[in-house]
């Protein structure tokens, strides 16, 4: 029962996100951090296998998160600029 919740509640917030970009973008933010909660083990998890349930269970964590699935969509600045490299130290 609670997957399908789930899967509606995010179904259409995730519709067309990059998980690999959303895992870059995320990976980025949170690099420094010091983060040793329950929302480390989701991020992790998330971080190891980007998918719609693992983004699922991320947002659930941290509804706020959104925003990085909503930058990751196609035809965005923001994921044009990783497919390029800039996420990745490059100029």
């Amino acid at each position: 029962m609670f997957i399908l919740f789930k899967w509606l509640k995010w179904r259409k917030p995730l519709e067309g996100a990059n998980y690999e970009t959303a895992k870059m973008l995320l990976a980025n933010h949170f690099q420094e951090s010091m983060i040793t909660t329950d929302f480390d083990r989701v991020l992790d998890h998330f971080l190891a296998e980007p998918c719609f349930d693992t983004a699922a269970d991320l947002l659930e964590a941290k509804p706020e998160l959104i925003s990085f699935f909503k930058a990751s969509k196609g035809g965005n600045k923001m994921s044009l600029l990783f497919k390029k490299g800039y996420g990745e130290g490059k100029k």
